[in-house]
């Protein structure tokens, strides 16, 4: 019972009578009654008449009170008192237990503060249904937060392996360029010394002829010069002396051998001479497309690939812009052409490649089978023709719920684990090589190395199965 406790019946009574809360800043009238500061000053500013005592009317006749130390002393036991039975927060306000929650303000109130006009038409509820309500809250903030965690932690994992695969994949092409450069400079020096060598022993074949030639001429002229003198000699002897041996002296000069301009250099060694006269010229332009090559490369392009409805299976439908293409359920009629594909349902692109870098992309489906690649202008067109280089294809392909490279006789499967949209096929003509790409995220899917297309012109390939659609990009 309150009557039992002293100290309870005196905070009971340590209300003030204007807002019915403990005294704060309790202020003592002339008559005795005690009022909160800030309450009494307020309900005389409001009052018009004489300053009066709220409680029992007697006039206060001067502003003669004094603040009661002892009530205030009251609040601050009960409020000590509370805390010392636990944590309780109380209210600066209404020193009242903070016991509920506004959830409009995100606040604690007290009961008093929950009937007060700030508050009134808000949402309070008890501080433990409260807590478990953001305890729920938090759990799910926390479990997306972790999600989020989790996926930047994955992101960041994947961008470290890809990170390290194309630092791989430049070491491994750093090795092979190394190795193909040393192949070749060992090939430079390899001919340089075989064409030096050869040089050096036509000179010293020219040379020695030049010396065996220079040789037979002299002896000759040696002979020559001695008839010569014996003439002139005997042009200047008197009659009877240039006679006496006349017949002597003419027989000399009949029986001696006239000198032939015989060929003092093999023809075959002329054109030997120029054979490696025109070899340099070879290998200047040579060299010149080779630094072309190395400086500015055979730069890769975007090629604008439309379908040829020509060659295109009677089946396949393509779009006006020549930019799409799908199977229909009936064949179509179409002019008689050599060049259309029959019996297998292919088609090939307008544009013809036989050299430089080029590439195009295609978005494809998942729904059926589908197949991308090149093929030679010289494919077979009638009949069923199988996907194969050695039929001049290249390609590869879509089957069931796995991708493929068209390689008889095993035809490898390919480790794709996603659905792919856009492919990229990429055309090395000039190296052999043809790449396929997945266009949306830069990763390999296959390649063709060591290709041999023969010098022959390649067309874009395009094979389709029953729903499958493909589209040419822009």
């Amino acid at each position: 019972m309150m009557d039992d406790n002293p100290m309870e019946k005196c905070v009971s009574e340590a209300n003030c009578s204007i807002c019915g809360q403990y005294f704060k800043d309790p202020l003592v009238l002339d008559c005795g009654h005690i009022f909160c500061r800030d309450c009494i000053m307020k309900c005389w500013k409001e009052s018009s008449s004489e300053l009066a005592c709220p409680q029992c009317k007697h006039i206060i006749l001067q502003e003669n009170f004094s603040q009661n130390q002892q009530l205030d002393n009251v609040r601050l036991f009960k409020q000590l008192r509370d805390q010392a039975e636990g944590d309780t927060k109380y209210c600066q306000q209404h020193q009242e237990h903070l016991d509920l929650f506004c959830k409009n303000d995100q606040v604690f109130v007290c009961s008093v503060c929950c009937g007060s006009e700030e508050h009134q038409a808000h949402t309070v509820i008890p501080i433990e249904t409260a807590a478990l309500e953001f305890k729920d809250l938090f759990c799910s903030c926390l479990n997306i937060l972790k999600e989020e965690r989790d996926e930047i932690l994955q992101v960041q994992s994947y961008m470290e392996y890809e990170c390290q695969n194309l630092i791989e994949q430049i070491g491994r092409n750093r090795e092979t360029m190394k190795a193909d450069f040393e192949e070749l400079h060992q090939f430079l020096k390899e001919q340089e010394k075989f064409l030096l060598t050869r040089m050096e022993e036509l000179e010293d074949n020219i040379a020695r002829k030049r010396e065996k030639h220079i040789d037979q001429v002299s002896k000759e002229l040696r002979s020559l010069e001695a008839v010569i003198w014996d003439l002139q000699e005997k042009c200047q002897q008197p009659i009877n002396e240039l006679l006496q041996d006349a017949g002597s002296t003419l027989k000399q000069f009949l029986t001696k051998d006239i000198f032939g301009s015989s060929v003092m250099f093999p023809l075959e060694l002329k054109w030997e001479i120029w054979d490696l006269c025109d070899l340099s010229a070879v290998l200047k332009n040579a060299m010149k497309q080779f630094k072309d090559a190395i400086n500015f490369g055979f730069p890769l392009h975007k090629a604008q690939v439309t379908l040829d409805p020509d060659t295109a299976h009677p089946k396949l439908i393509i779009s006006e812009n020549r930019k799409s293409l799908i199977l229909g359920n009936w064949p179509r009629l179409h002019p008689h052409c050599s060049k259309r594909f029959d019996q297998c349902l292919f088609v090939l692109g307008c544009e013809k490649f036989n050299t430089g870098r080029c590439y195009w992309e295609v978005t494809v489906d998942n729904e059926d089978g589908w197949g991308l690649g090149v093929a030679k202008a010289s494919v077979k067109r009638k009949g069923v023709i199988s996907l194969d280089p050695a039929e001049g294809i290249w390609a590869m392909a879509k089957w069931g719920d796995h991708c493929t490279v068209l390689l008889p006789p095993h035809f490898p499967a390919l480790p794709i684990r996603w659905d792919l949209q856009r492919i990229r096929v990429s055309l090395n003509y000039i190296g052999g090589r043809l790449s396929f790409f997945d266009a949306d995220r830069g990763v390999l899917l296959a390649v063709f190395l060591g290709a041999s297309f023969s010098g022959e012109p390649l067309h874009p390939f395009f094979w389709l199965q029953r729903k499958a659609q493909l589209v040419l990009c822009c």
